[in-house]
């Protein structure tokens, strides 16, 4: 996992020792369909179950953001994730509500002070593992790919995309 690699310290910035390793911030989308009892049918099958899943979602990930504090930490996630599956899978009146919301607010203020980072659409290391919501083609993930781009740029984010050929962490 990437955050793994920041438990050495010379993987850290400016190879500073003395900066601690990042707190994680993971599984979050998990936690919530557990908690709430969704699958991950649920999310193509009702675009209204889609919203709600996508509103919890961005809660949780607010409320995770907020337990990590104000130090570094490395989350396999963003609050763009739900509101980017909510216009694909819901609906853009619901992503267009969602971006108003408190949550969001802060998500995006601390994004626009972090290191974003978006994995390019393909990458072979990517899996269905039962869970996560996998596109149906190259096609369906490139337009994802694309519209995660979009959202990112139009709330002034700065991102940098990892190539989906890249398959080596220390890259």
């Amino acid at each position: 996992m990437a955050w793994q690699h920041f438990r050495n310290p010379t993987n850290r910035i400016g190879h500073d020792d003395t900066i601690p390793e990042p707190l994680l911030v993971k599984k979050v989308a998990r936690t919530v369909l557990r908690e709430h009892s969704f699958a991950a049918v649920d999310i193509t099958l009702s675009a209204e179950r889609a919203l709600q899943l996508r509103k919890l979602i961005l809660q949780a990930q607010d409320q995770a953001e907020e337990i990590a504090g104000s130090g570094w930490f490395v989350s396999d996630r963003s609050g763009l994730d739900p509101i980017v599956y909510a216009k694909v899978y819901a609906s853009g009146s619901g992503a267009a509500e969602m971006l108003e919301t408190a949550s969001w607010v802060r998500l995006r203020e601390k994004m626009r002070n972090a290191a974003v980072f978006v994995c390019e659409a393909g990458p072979k290391w990517l899996t269905d593992n039962g869970v996560r919501l996998m596109p149906r083609d190259d096609e369906d993930w490139t337009s994802l790919h694309g519209i995660f781009c979009k959202v990112l740029r139009d709330s002034e984010i700065e991102f940098t995309i990892v190539s989906k050929e890249m398959t080596d962490l220390s890259e």
